[in-house]
């Protein structure tokens, strides 16, 4: 009878341990009176929920996360955070001091005391992008003419199991399951999904991949099938997503799905101001008819109709590698072919060798300049990768990242993007030909006087 009492009594404090919240305190230094801190949601990156600190930097955090998750300390002025992770029954002090390095530059020390040391450092040393999809990327982007979709995915797969061997070195069940289920979710759906940005053909494998997503119920899975149509289904000669957004209603059901799907078509298309924005424009006023068209994309399209190739291009600024200020009127006179990239972004990697190239190829043309403008923070890892890769061509960066005026005016809200400007400062297109296209050479050539 003892026994049993004391099972009991052994299994109820198990139970009060993990219904105890999880309790974070710690320090942020480097605030100013313009500062806010925030904890954010990886999943609902929107919501972000204010956090009250101290005037020394204390805060105190108790969050309730019985099944483990990761969530952002961040920092709006001076830009900064830390990634951390979340479980009931753990106490943790995660001390952040960011540094304001220059004017456009800050860093973020961490400093981490308490429970679960090896889960924090590994939902931030072994995260998925940088272990899994970036490797995948930098190795097959503009080289994947015979990659099939199988091979892509076990390949995707093999590096996952790489990553489990090391997270079964973990002695937390509960993050263990966490980790296991995050990172096979973005294999699955995101990792996969990006064989429709680089792969050559749809076999089988693929297409069953595609008709397996919940494109009715789920809007991102929506969005991963959308791209396999209009990438492999979509016939040639047609316009890809004048297709798409004329076949919505045959495609979907789900008229929020198809209403989302087709807000988020347009929106990224008015950004590159296609030459043919007005037919684009009509055709999405045609998948709900009578449908009051939403003020955000009304806007992009009021803005962007007069961006059309031939118009004037607006002016910008940016710095070279010693701080000088250039804008683009300072260099007019050749046409320009403009590379946006970062460091941090697997797909602007995998595309330097493609402007290596393209620069070997034009570097003696006095009819055009190659350049890289870089969205970069940390203006000393730009400027490390800058001499490490021997970046020839005329390299700079703005300040501000996506904030900056580039940036906002051009609807670059992800990269790589390029784009190209005569030498008279018109604009010849906003979503330009990457390096690695089958045909960029003539493509510039044809649009060079």
């Amino acid at each position: 009878m003892k026994k049993i009492l004391l099972a009991a009594m052994m299994l109820l404090g198990a139970v009060a341990v993990n219904a105890q919240k999880a309790v974070i305190t710690g320090k942020v230094k480097g605030l100013n009176q313009n500062s806010h801190v925030f904890l954010m949601n990886i999943a609902d990156p929107e919501n972000l929920q204010p956090v009250t600190v101290g005037a020394d930097g204390s805060y105190r955090l108790e969050l309730d996360a019985p099944d483990g998750y990761a969530r952002f300390l961040i920092v709006d002025a001076p830009k900064g955070g830390v990634k951390f992770y979340v479980q009931n029954g753990m106490k943790a002090n995660i001390d952040l001091d960011i540094i304001q390095k220059n004017a456009a530059e800050t860093e973020s020390k961490v400093n981490y005391t308490g429970d679960y040391k090896d889960c924090y450092e590994f939902v931030n040393n072994e995260e998925y992008y940088q272990t899994i999809q970036n490797p995948m990327l930098e190795k097959y982007y503009g080289k994947a003419d015979n990659l099939t979709f199988a091979q892509w995915r076990q390949e995707m797969e093999m590096l996952r199991d790489r990553q489990f061997a090391k997270l079964n070195k973990i002695n937390n069940p509960i993050f263990r399951k966490f980790m296991r289920e995050d990172i096979n979710t973005k294999v699955e759906k995101g990792g996969l999904s990006w064989y429709a940005e680089i792969g050559s053909k749809a076999d089988d494998s693929y297409l069953a991949w595609m008709e397996a997503l919940d494109r009715d119920n789920n809007v991102n899975e929506a969005m991963m099938y959308a791209s396999g149509y209009k990438k492999f289904l979509v016939p040639d000669g047609q316009d890809k997503s004048i297709t798409l957004l004329n076949n919505l209603n045959t495609l979907y059901t789900n008229k929020e799905i198809i209403n989302a799907l087709a807000d988020n078509e347009v929106s990224n298309l008015f950004e590159q101001a296609p030459a043919n924005i007005n037919d684009i424009y009509a055709a999405y006023s045609n998948v709900t008819p009578g449908r009051e068209i939403p003020e955000q994309i009304q806007t992009l399209y009021d803005h962007y109709k007069n961006m059309v190739p031939g118009a004037k291009a607006v002016n910008f600024d940016f710095y070279d590698q010693n701080g000088k200020k250039l804008t683009l009127a300072n260099l007019r006179g050749k046409a320009l072919y403009i590379d946006c990239w970062a460091t941090w972004c697997g797909p602007c990697k995998a595309e330097t060798p493609n402007m290596v190239k393209l620069y070997n190829h034009f570097k003696n043309d006095k009819r055009i300049q190659i350049v890289s403008i870089s969205l970069d923070k940390n203006q000393a890892a730009w400027k490390s990768m800058v001499k490490k890769e021997n970046l020839a061509w005329p390299q700079y960066i703005v300040k501000g990242e996506f904030n900056c005026m580039l940036c906002k005016e051009y609807g670059v809200t992800g990269i790589p993007r390029f784009m190209m400007f005569d030498k008279k400062g018109n604009i010849i297109s906003l979503d330009a030909p990457r390096p690695s296209a089958p045909n960029i050479i003539e493509w510039i050539e044809g649009n060079l006087e």
